[in-house]
């Protein structure tokens, strides 16, 4: 920036005024690398195979040996329910997006921190239902297959 100043000569206005435009133009290419990289996020994130996001939440998953089940179209089944459920790993999967939005597209960080906040409230509270219901099964069960004392 120097460079250009000095070979613009001596008029401080001129040399004022072009480094305010290529300022400017450095914040316009700046701005456009950001929605490009929104859009890229947007539009690739959520790929079942490929988007960042999925990565992620699989890379989260794994740290709990949880897997989705392809045949069941990338899907929880069985005991990974009761697993992906848990307190800690509602905060573990939703702390895996956040990342995520820091590492590939700052610009999401706000966008992903509420959604991350919602998808926690609405986890623990499926959670605690599944567990109310997992235990209502259970007593269920016990009373169905008591033996009468004799």
């Amino acid at each position: 920036m120097t460079y250009v100043a000095v070979c613009l000569g001596k008029d401080d206005s001129i040399t004022n005024n072009f480094i305010k435009q290529v300022n400017e133009k450095k914040q316009s290419v700046q701005q456009m690398k950001e929605i490009a990289c929104q859009s890229n996020a947007v539009e690739k994130g959520f790929n079942k195979h490929e988007g960042p996001f999925v990565q992620g939440l699989d890379t989260a998953l794994q740290s709990f040996k949880v897997k989705r089940q392809q045949y069941f179209g990338g899907v929880f089944v069985g005991n990974h329910i009761h697993k992906v459920l848990k307190p800690s790993n509602i905060s573990i999967m939703c702390s895996s997006m956040m990342q995520v939005a820091h590492e590939k597209c700052p610009t999401l960080v706000d966008t992903v921190s509420a959604t991350a906040e919602k998808f926690t409230t609405v986890f623990s509270l499926l959670g605690r239902c599944h567990s109310i219901y997992d235990q209502l099964f259970i007593d269920e069960l016990k009373v169905t297959f008591q033996v009468p004392e004799q």
